[in-house]
């Protein structure tokens, strides 16, 4: 299963949305991360396809919880 692209763009504008409104830069939560800082702006650009491990440590950074459902 994919996102379509829409989806996908959304989800990424939240989860920049929330680390912004957490007070992170680009730049503080790559240094969280552990990452470069344009590997963190390709990703909220849209231009780097992440891996679920990746969305994972972001989404833990930011308190984020993940739900799955099975269809």
């Amino acid at each position: 299963y994919f996102m379509s692209h829409k989806i996908r763009a959304s989800k990424i504008r939240y989860l920049k949305s929330i680390a912004f409104s957490q007070g992170y830069t680009i730049q503080s939560l790559a240094d969280k991360l552990g990452i470069e800082r344009s590997q963190l702006s390709r990703f909220f650009s849209g231009g780097h396809n992440p891996t679920f491990d990746f969305l994972l440590r972001v989404c833990k950074e930011l308190n984020i919880e993940i739900e799955f459902k099975e269809k």
